[in-house]
């Protein structure tokens, strides 16, 4: 992500520290707003923005997410509400001055997309998901029936290492086997249904 692009970092009121990069928009082009998913960092849409957004004329604020790689990652589970996350969003377009962006995000990033379009309509003029569709405000998601709505279309549930991440003792043993752990996150997508 160095094509272009400017890293910042904000202390947001909640009193994190969110680590983002930036680039102005050429004339009336719109700026994008990107969200990554797991197990991803900013890093992302380097191909994105160095490629094509960039070179267009596009703008681009890209940030790690809350808990990722250089924003801060607070262990208590309400600092990740979306009202919180999206509140977090705004104070980094209201220091860049930007009232209105595109709203673009993949994967887990992608929720994150929707709802700053959601609980912030009047500062979203589009929004683009990527590998997750639309999931309204009000819809709760349920793990095991997914799983089992998956398994009947795939053979398998997408979402069944979600269990693991939930175990007390998944942190201690995803610090411990990080070589194994980025094998089944960045390698082949098969890998964790075998092993």
């Amino acid at each position: 992500m160095d094509e272009g692009l400017t890293q910042k970092k904000l202390d947001v009121s909640r009193g994190f520290t969110y680590t983002y990069y930036t680039s102005p928009a050429q004339g009336s082009k719109p700026t994008l707003i990107l969200f990554h998913g797991w197990p991803d960092t900013v890093r992302l849409w380097a191909g994105l923005t160095d490629n094509f957004l960039i070179p267009h004329g596009y703008g681009v604020v890209a940030s790690d997410c809350l808990g990722y790689s250089g924003t801060s990652k607070p262990t208590d589970v309400t600092s990740y509400s979306y009202q919180h996350l999206t509140a977090d969003m705004i104070e980094i377009l209201d220091a860049e001055k930007l009232f209105t962006v595109i709203s673009a995000g993949h994967d887990w990033g992608s929720a994150l997309a929707q709802r700053l379009y959601n609980l912030h309509h009047s500062r979203v003029a589009g929004l683009i998901m990527v590998n997750v569709s639309y999931i309204p405000p009000s819809w709760k998601f349920d793990l095991d029936a997914a799983n089992e709505l998956t398994r009947k279309a795939y053979g398998f549930g997408i979402y069944e290492y979600w269990h693991f991440f939930t175990l007390e003792d998944a942190p201690k043993l995803m610090r411990k086997n990080l070589e194994s752990e980025y094998s089944v996150a960045f390698g082949n997508p098969y890998t964790w249904l075998t092993s």
